[in-house]
């Protein structure tokens, strides 16, 4: 279900493009949101600024941050 950055948890909040999702890894002192996130098949996974992301994943620009809960 959908959360605020308030709400957001390391690990446990992702955000959502549709297509793509990247794990919330938390923000600095200034308000930077970073994520964790693999963008591609041939891509190393690595941690990333919101904007970064948001640059690579132009078709959406009103991504969701969602609290996640794997199946088990």
């Amino acid at each position: 279900f959908p959360v605020t950055i308030d709400e957001a948890v390391f690990g446990k909040t992702i955000l959502s493009f549709g297509e793509h999702s990247a794990v919330f890894y938390g923000t600095d002192n200034s308000g930077t949101e970073y994520y964790y996130s693999k963008n591609g098949a041939t891509e190393k996974p690595a941690v990333f600024t919101k904007q970064e992301i948001m640059n690579i994943y132009t078709e959406n620009p009103n991504p969701k941050l969602l609290d996640y809960e794997p199946k088990k």
